[in-house]
């Protein structure tokens, strides 16, 4: 098992993150139509499982010299996966993906056990396999417990730096639609386990390059890995 370099029960800051692991998504539709054939609900399956590597850090944390309660640095996130991708009716075939993230990070820690934070990120690039590609925004709320990590998010599908802001007003608006998503993490030792879950309610959303259009799309990814 490689040295962990996760995020620590004792750091001051929570930004960094270097792991490598094994990824599995799948994705649930209530309705959808591919090359213009209508399906009743649920009547199709989507999945991947790939091989992934997370690399997020901040160049400003690492120049603190001391530990402070509240801290405000840089945020770059860079997620990389390679595998294998399923949907009903076509072939098993390969698959790469990824997620890009650049933002500000705020991290307050009133004690060692507790780490409050957010992450405002202006730029976000995506390409899940399982949900709508995003080429826009995002705001990140974050609470640590020791070891356990809560993040749950607002992911503009549009509109690079602030498009969450604008999709605030209108869940549903296709100026600016929003997903949601909620990451868990928990390290022990070496070893990181997660999940993240994320629901986009938008109409008639291409997907992916399979010609799908969907309504309430719901999707998982479980992931474990070793931390270095």
């Amino acid at each position: 098992m490689a040295t962990c370099f996760c995020f620590a029960q004792q750091d001051s800051m929570v930004v960094n993150e270097y792991s490598a692991g094994l990824d599995y998504q799948t994705m649930g539709i209530d309705k959808y139509n591919l090359v213009g054939r209508t399906y009743n609900p649920n009547t199709i399956q989507v999945s991947t499982q790939s091989i992934s590597i997370r690399m997020q850090s901040s160049l400003l944390e690492k120049l603190w010299k001391k530990k402070h309660k509240f801290n405000v640095a840089d945020f770059l996130a860079t997620e990389l996966n390679a595998g294998n991708k399923y949907l009903s009716e076509k072939p098993l075939n390969g698959w790469a993906g990824y997620r890009f993230e650049y933002g500000t990070s705020l991290l307050w820690r009133p004690s060692t056990n507790h780490q409050f934070g957010m992450h405002i990120i202006l730029l976000k690039f995506t390409h899940t396999g399982i949900m709508a590609n995003i080429s826009g925004s995002a705001i990140v709320l974050r609470y640590k417990y020791k070891r356990m990590l809560f993040e749950p998010a607002l992911e503009s599908q549009e509109q690079l730096f602030f498009g969450w802001v604008a999709g605030l007003a209108s869940f549903k608006s296709l100026s600016a639609p929003l997903q949601a998503t909620l990451s868990i993490k928990y390290q022990h030792k070496g070893t990181l386990y997660g999940i993240r879950a994320s629901y986009f309610s938008v109409n008639n959303m291409s997907f992916d390059a399979d010609h799908i259009r969907t309504v309430n799309n719901f999707s998982v990814r479980a992931f474990i890995g070793i931390c270095f």
